[in-house]
């Protein structure tokens, strides 16, 4: 979908530039990339393409600069958490490109935006039309595809581990699962958020290991998961206040969009004298409703 933000600079028309649609690529095979992926593996790296074709005389009258001093930028942002992955440049240099992101299975959230763009990456210096975009950065033209994600395994980055051989969690060697949230709400996400796996539960470990769980070890996957929202939430309106000025992308970003995701008004919530026991519902409830835990259907 294009969109129609009016910049303070020249662009080119709508008509002169055109994305395909993506594609998604599996064990060296190509299939057209839907807008909802139901089985979709967190542990897995999703490999995309497309391409983008430009008609680039006009591109370069329109925008009154030449395409030699542009990109494109292809990137993708996760739509829950906020995560943003480093955005991939191309020289504009051929009427048409195939682009590819490769994006890594350690991000969170139910959707994925996949971003083309034609930017600016350096300043220009001397101007020679007062509309010139110069400032590196500027986005002359841009598109945005949104996909759902809700795979058929753990939500959050899971590693297997035996409990009884590491020092803090030997303590708890009778859990199934132990997971590690920094005190810190400006700790990034990617390395401060982690759901580990007790190898001594081997019905769990195996569970969160297939790449094409059962149904029963469907139901494990998504009580573990549910409980794991439960904690973060609980987290998250313990330091409620403090959230809306953590950095993006970080534990309290994360924890503060999927608390307002799962709770109606979670301000109420995050008083001290809150009832244990509707809170765990109103969770349990908002949870299933995002698809962030027991399906009943």
């Amino acid at each position: 979908m294009r969109r129609d933000d009016v910049r303070p600079f020249l662009t080119p028309s709508a008509g002169v530039i055109k994305g395909s649609e993506w594609v998604r690529v599996v064990a060296g095979e190509t299939s057209p990339l839907p807008d909802h992926l139901p089985d979709w593996d967190q542990h897995t790296e999703l490999l995309l393409r497309s391409s983008i074709e430009a008609d680039l005389p006009a591109v370069a009258a329109e925008a009154g600069l030449p395409t030699g001093v542009l990109a494109w930028a292809v990137g993708w942002r996760a739509g829950d958490s906020g995560l943003i992955g480093t955005s991939r440049l191309y020289p504009v240099s051929d009427a048409e490109i195939q682009v590819e992101l490769r994006i890594p299975a350690t991000i969170t959230g139910n959707t994925l935006v996949l971003t083309r763009r034609l930017v600016l990456p350096r300043s220009t210096g001397a101007v020679d039309l007062p509309l010139q975009a110069r400032i590196a950065g500027s986005i002359l033209w841009s598109d945005e595809t949104v996909i759902r994600l809700s795979g058929r395994g753990a939500a959050f980055p899971v590693e297997v581990v035996d409990f009884a051989k590491i020092t803090y969690l030997a303590r708890h060697a009778r859990n199934s699962w132990y997971l590690e949230l920094p005190a810190s709400v400006d700790q990034p996400v990617l390395g401060g958020l982690l759901l580990m796996v007790n190898a001594a539960d081997p019905v769990l470990a195996d569970a969160v290991k297939s790449l094409q769980p059962n149904e029963v070890q469907q139901a494990l996957i998504q009580l573990m998961q549910e409980q794991v929202v439960e904690l973060m939430v609980r987290w998250a309106l313990s330091r409620w206040e403090e959230l809306p000025e953590a950095d993006d992308g970080s534990i309290g970003s994360v924890a503060r969009i999927l608390t307002e995701r799962v709770l109606p008004e979670p301000d109420s919530w995050a008083v001290h004298d809150v009832d244990p026991v509707d809170l765990h519902t109103a969770i349990v409830e908002g949870a299933r409703k995002v698809g962030l835990g027991r399906s009943l259907s």
